[in-house]
């Protein structure tokens, strides 16, 4: 189902279905749970699941002039030191 607490008109957050195997979560848990990993704090606590906020993201830049700088250079730094120990 979704969750009625995280969803919105403009935002549908489903809620995931867990089936355990008997004896692997804490004995408070039925076999089976439907829960939302975004909202459900007892679930989160238990199974150490940790969701960044946006402040806590880190994004990679893809094409970043210097990087493909640094790739080249060590690559023709490696070839050449291979040519050195052939000679």
């Amino acid at each position: 189902g979704s969750c009625n607490r995280c969803s919105n008109p403009n935002r549908v957050v489903r809620q995931l279905k867990f089936i355990w195997k008997p004896g692997s979560v804490p004995p408070h848990y039925d076999r089976e749970l439907c829960a939302c990993v975004l909202c459900d704090e007892q679930l989160k606590n238990d199974m150490n699941i940790r969701i960044p906020s946006v402040n806590e993201v880190n994004y990679r830049r893809t094409g970043n002039s210097t990087g493909g700088r640094g790739n080249q250079s060590s690559n023709s730094w490696g070839s050449s030191s291979n040519n050195n120990s052939r000679g």
